[in-house]
């Protein structure tokens, strides 16, 4: 029986603005379950990232909140860093040029678990090696510009798991990169969840990507859930018009399947 992990319940947010209230998110009901893979999918402006926003508490201050997210868990109250990891869409913005590649993957161990120096650069390593960095040791002392961005996107996602958190969020952290590299991200995400007991919400506008990937499926248009069910079903038998716009004019469902094939990078 599944595990009910959150509960987001007629969930809006909106902000002020010279034209009016605009509208992010709309009354949106929706249950994530623990340990499941949640592909949130949607076009530009659909509120996917909102969503993502408010599940991790980093909604702006401006923003105007109705309803609400609950986590109920016995005593499970997130904080973002420690039970909450979110990768970005530009690992070149979500890491520091002038700090080691070991400083900024062990942050989360010194502040959440208490780690000393010492000890943090060791979990640095071991997560370097996690997310399949050549040579850990020494690329604990590099910096990012000394990365590709496939890798840069790797160490982001180790700092992302430093502190060992229940439930990870992937915000188009894949949509930067080309498709192999894209194909290798999403398995790597696919084995940490696997591996690691994390709830997995990956948020993409690539309904292919999605499939190949999650669970289940839940689509967004114009800041509403239009749809949300196991992924199987959205991609052969989907209900909305929308969902069924994205399928078609997505190239191919029928390829290869890339997440789940063996790629090293």
């Amino acid at each position: 029986m599944k595990t009910v992990l959150c509960n987001v319940e007629r969930l809006s947010v909106s902000y002020r603005t010279p034209a009016g209230v605009q509208h992010a998110l709309k009354s949106v009901n929706l249950d994530i379950f623990a340990g499941e893979k949640l592909a949130i999918i949607g076009e530009s402006g659909s509120g996917k990232s909102t969503l993502s926003l408010a599940l991790t508490g980093l909604l702006p201050d401006e923003a105007l909140v109705e309803g609400g997210i609950s986590w109920p868990g016995p005593g499970f109250d997130p904080v973002a860093g420690r039970d909450i990891g979110i990768v970005f869409q530009d690992p070149g913005s979500s890491l520091n040029p002038v700090l080691t590649i070991g400083d900024q993957v062990g942050e989360g161990a010194r502040r959440h678990l208490g780690l000393g120096r010492k000890a943090a650069r060791e979990k640095a390593v071991e997560l370097l090696s996690r997310v399949r960095i050549p040579q850990p040791e020494n690329a604990v002392s590099a910096y990012p510009h000394q990365f590709s961005g496939g890798q840069r996107q790797r160490i982001a996602i180790a700092a992302a798991i430093a502190a060992g958190p229940s439930v990870l969020i992937a915000d188009e952290a894949t949509s930067a990169l080309d498709t192999i590299v894209q194909a290798e991200i999403a398995v790597l995400l696919e084995d940490l969840v696997k591996n690691g007991d994390m709830t997995l919400i990956f948020v993409t506008h690539d309904i292919g990507l999605a499939a190949s990937l999650a669970d289940r499926i839940a689509v967004f248009r114009t800041a509403e859930l239009v749809e949300c069910g196991e992924a199987r079903t959205i991609v052969h038998e989907p209900q909305a018009d929308y969902t069924k716009q994205l399928l078609t004019t997505h190239i191919d469902l029928d390829s290869p399947r890339l997440v789940g094939a063996s790629y090293v990078r």
